[in-house]
């Protein structure tokens, strides 16, 4: 019954282990695999496929998160089970053990396969870039190295010691970061685009607002102040800068026309299809500092 007891409790040990190695290794793998397209889209950018960003600001944050949370996570299981395999805790000859690598070969094999096909499909249909032929390179370094890893694993034998490829994955995985966090910038930077780009939708809001105060009051007159517009219900509140906590300045200019002003951190980012919103399609292109927008509204019976 002891006996019993002992391998139903290595048997859970070696699936919460295995499973908790083969998630964080696939999540791993797919993390660095879209940092590394991210660089491939900075520097071999396609002006045909790239219309608008050659890299997505939101998608190499995200697999940075990624990668920063399950790698450790993933240097961590594998070292554990090693050290309760020299404690007799856990067996290589586990069915658990056997039953996940074979899952990650399947997957990893899957991939490497579904890449070679989408390459053969490309270059068929005339499509094959040198940012495309990087990219595979990529998904085939990563899968193969995943197979690799695991038929070893399996045979027992390790062409490269555990050790040298540990310490292979941390410096690959502290270049990888490096490289990610320059083209992503740092944190504090990352804070000042989103501060600007909150300034940026509240003046654009506040546009829409003062275009309909300006449509729907009789006679049609501009707002004279900001608060005019919320005693109206047109807003619920005033909008104020995230970081000073102060309104934005509004300025009538004549009958029909008016300025917008906030205090940037940043330049924005000349980005077609992005600038150019709110009524008559205004130029919400910016430099850094102190910074007013001309606008003006229109008749409520003209169509822009």
């Amino acid at each position: 019954m002891e006996n019993t007891n002992i391998q139903q409790a290595g048997t859970g040990r070696d699936l919460f282990f295995y499973l908790l190695l083969f998630f964080t290794l696939t999540l791993s793998a797919i993390s660095a695999g879209g940092i590394l397209f991210q660089v491939v889209n900075h520097y071999w950018s396609d002006i045909v496929v790239n219309y608008n960003q050659a890299v997505t600001s939101g998608a190499l944050q995200w697999s940075l998160a990624c990668f920063i949370v399950s790698s450790p996570v993933f240097l961590w299981a594998n070292w554990k089970i090693n050290k309760d395999t020299k404690a007799g805790l856990s067996s290589l000859n586990s069915a658990v053990r056997r039953v996940i690598i074979y899952l990650a070969l399947f997957i990893a094999s899957a991939v490497v396969i579904g890449d070679i096909i989408g390459l053969v499909f490309n270059f068929v249909g005339g499509q094959l870039t040198i940012r495309f032929i990087l990219k595979v390179v990529i998904i085939l370094f990563l899968g193969g190295w995943i197979n690799c890893y695991y038929w070893s694993e399996l045979r027992g034998s390790q062409i490269i010691p555990k050790k040298w490829q540990a310490y292979f994955l941390i410096g690959f995985s502290m270049v990888l970061l490096v490289v990610g966090f320059l083209l992503a910038g740092n944190p504090l930077e990352q804070q000042k685009i989103v501060r600007d780009q909150k300034r940026l939708n509240d003046l654009q809001q506040l546009s829409y607002a003062i275009q309909n105060y300006y449509e729907t009051s009789q006679p049609q007159a501009l707002p004279g102040s900001l608060a005019a517009i919320t005693a109206a219900g047109y807003y619920d509140w005033q909008p104020i800068d995230p970081l000073t906590k102060q309104s934005y300045r509004y300025d009538k200019q004549s009958e029909q026309t008016y300025s917008l002003c906030a205090n940037f951190e940043n330049q924005s980012d000349k980005q077609p299809g992005e600038i150019f919103m709110g009524p008559g399609r205004m130029n919400w292109s910016h430099p850094a500092g102190d910074y007013c927008f001309e606008m003006k509204v229109f008749n409520n019976d003209f169509v822009k």
